[in-house]
């Protein structure tokens, strides 16, 4: 029986090494995930890059019957075949940085929805949920999820979005208003 002991001790201690050692393995590969997610961030700016070399090299290709029409359809001006290359190339990149950007404001309001919901007591979050029929959560986490992803298909982003350019206007042109009506004024 003493050798049936030292024997399960034995297992024991060996499936303790492999623990550690697989313990040690996932968090090597958990900073080998860090450094990758590093080196997409420098694989964005390169593709960017290669997609610009790539769309260049389509557009050369292309005949200067098709580069003109395709420019007029953009509303660009037509003229010399490389001209008319780097235009379209410097609008794709406006395009694609506005693009971005939205992406930046959805995730802003989403994430400022989100916050607003957490900061709410689990009562208030429980009312909200009766409110849209959503029953049988039990924990916060839960209810502030389903009240985001109803806000999400309710338009909850469009709406937002829409809220802060109306507001971006009307501070806009509040400043437009006050700076000619102080060169209106009579001194």
């Amino acid at each position: 029986m003493v050798v049936k002991r030292k024997s399960i001790s034995k297992i024991a201690n060996a499936e303790k090494v492999t623990n550690s050692k697989h313990v040690a393995n996932e968090e090597a590969e958990e900073d080998a995930d860090m450094q990758i997610v590093q080196v997409e961030e420098e694989n964005k700016a390169l593709s960017e890059k290669e997609l610009i070399a790539a769309r260049a090299k389509e557009l050369k290709s292309m005949g200067a019957g098709e580069m003109k029409q395709l420019m007029e359809n953009l509303g660009l001006k037509t003229g010399k075949k490389e001209d008319m290359i780097k235009s379209l190339l410097k609008h794709e990149a406006k395009e694609r940085v506005a693009a971005q950007e939205h992406k930046t404001k959805i995730r802003a309001v989403v994430v400022k929805k989100k916050q607003e919901l957490e900061s709410q007591s689990p009562s208030e979050l429980s009312k909200l949920c009766e409110k849209i029929g959503i029953k049988g959560l039990r924990s916060k986490e839960e209810k502030v999820q389903r009240l985001l992803v109803h806000w999400q298909e309710h338009n909850g982003v469009d709406n937002a979005l829409a809220q802060i350019a109306q507001e971006e206007r009307s501070k806009s042109s509040g400043l437009w208003t006050a700076r000619s009506f102080r060169r209106c004024a009579p001194s």
